[in-house]
């Protein structure tokens, strides 16, 4: 069995609760979740600020039901953000329509930063060579943006 954590929450016969297709599935995750007595962690401030995640790396580590917990919270917080009223329930619904519209166009978004990601690790492998302004042609051609040979140069200067 998996190591229990400080807001695990469980199943009755003992596992991780699971979260389905079932919206109620959430909803009772979050009655369960939200009733476990909790105190503040350290090391927290790593991962999360009052803006949001400090880096992209750390949610890129969850499970889906990491990540499917995690949504079903931070909606919950946002509805209670709303139901307050005010400035922050105007920018909150602001929020949530853009992130509602990102959903559409998600799939495309990451395809693109993967196909990036390859075309920047071809670009690393190749240098300063005819091969590489290939690579870069490429990725102009297909609208992904890489950096300059003097960019790269520089990221990887020691501080």
């Amino acid at each position: 069995m998996a190591r229990k954590t400080q807001n695990a929450v469980f199943s009755s016969d003992g596992s991780a609760y699971q979260l389905t297709a079932d919206p109620a599935s959430v909803t009772t995750f979050l009655e369960k979740f939200n009733a476990v007595t909790a105190r503040p962690r350290s090391g927290y401030d790593k991962y999360f600020n009052d803006n949001g995640f400090i880096n992209p790396i750390s949610p890129e580590g969850l499970s889906p039901q990491g990540v499917g917990k995690l949504l079903a919270k931070l909606l919950e917080v946002a509805y209670q953000i709303i139901g307050r009223g005010g400035d922050d329930a105007t920018a909150m619904e602001t929020v949530l329509k853009g992130v509602d519209g990102y959903k559409a166009l998600a799939p495309e978004f990451v395809a693109k930063r993967k196909r990036q990601t390859q075309l920047l690790h071809a670009l690393i492998a190749l240098g300063n060579s005819p091969e590489a302004d290939v690579i870069r042609e490429r990725a102009e051609a297909e609208g992904i943006s890489l950096p300059t040979v003097e960019e790269l140069a520089t990221a990887n200067e020691p501080e």
